[in-house]
Parts: structure tokens; C-alpha cells; sequence
């Protein structure tokens, strides 16, 4: 890509995200009793759970950080369909900068989700903001876009 300190920043925004991911879990003793949204229908909580469920979320963000993070190291392991005519070296870079892609928006959407349901627990929303769901999905495909065309053609 441009830079050196672009694919870093973007490791960094990524463990950001995890780390974020992880302040209910931070408040855990605060949700003793509460119930905590479990799932959402239309942007607004239809099952709800115990406190447990943001180590859950806060797991499943550890296992897709953690196989994000092999797919960069091992490019050759996801299976992107390529141009016959693009050298292998350029599939595995682009190969590298989707897997890294991935990983930021990934987290950030783990992020949201731990953060939307911790507050819609404490009573500080009732639904979650579908306004910022956009937001996020609309960064990921522009983001996505411009890995794929400003790769080396």
C-alpha cells in the first residue's frame, strides 16, 4: 500500500477495538442482577440475558482478532478469487490488506455491539443506533474499495 505507518495504524485502530470491546467486562460488578441484551430485532432487544454474555462477545472478538491475525501472517490460507494474470506476490499482499481490512471493522462492529448493549443494560438506551451500524458498514465498503483499487495494477 502508501506506507509503512498505514498498516500499522490500522493494527493499532483493530486492538483498539478489542480492547474496547472489553469495559463492560471492566464494569462487570456493577451488572450483578441486571438483564443485558442478548439479542436484537429491528434495533431493539427481544431476548435479554444475564451479565454473562459480555464475555461471550468479548470472546468471540479474541477468536476472529486471533484468526484475522493468521490469515495476515499466512495469506495463502483464505481463499480470495484472483485474476490468473496477478503475480503471486500481489496476491498475497492484497490477500494481507483484506485480512488487515477485516480485523478494523470487524472489531469495530465486536466494539459497538459490547458498548450498545452495555448501555441499553444500564437504562442509558432502549434500542441500539442503526444510524452508526450504517456508518460502520458504509466505511467498510469504502474501505474495501479502495484496497481493491488503488492494489497494483
Amino acid at each position: 500500500m502508501c506506507n509503512k505507518s498505514v498498516p500499522i495504524f490500522l493494527e493499532v485502530l483493530a486492538a483498539m477495538f478489542l480492547l474496547l470491546s472489553f469495559y463492560p467486562i471492566m464494569r462487570y460488578g456493577t451488572l450483578a442482577g441486571i438483564q443485558v441484551p442478548q439479542h436484537y430485532t429491528n434495533g431493539c432487544v427481544d431476548i435479554w440475558s444475564t451479565r454473562v454474555i459480555f464475555i461471550y462477545i468479548a470472546l468471540i472478538g479474541i477468536v476472529i482478532y486471533a484468526l484475522l491475525s493468521v490469515y495476515q501472517a499466512y495469506p495463502n490460507l483464505v481463499n480470495i478469487p484472483f485474476s490468473g494474470k496477478m503475480p503471486v506476490g500481489e496476491k498475497k499482499l492484497l490477500a494481507k490488506s483484506i485480512a488487515r481490512f477485516l480485523k478494523v471493522w470487524c472489531m469495530a462492529m465486536v466494539a459497538f455491539v459490547s458498548i450498545s448493549s452495555y448501555r441499553v443494560a444500564i437504562g442509558k438506551e432502549t434500542c441500539l443506533n442503526n444510524t452508526i451500524v450504517c456508518i460502520i458498514i458504509l466505511c467498510a465498503i469504502i474501505h474495501l474499495a479502495l484496497i481493491l483499487l488503488l492494489r497494483k495494477n
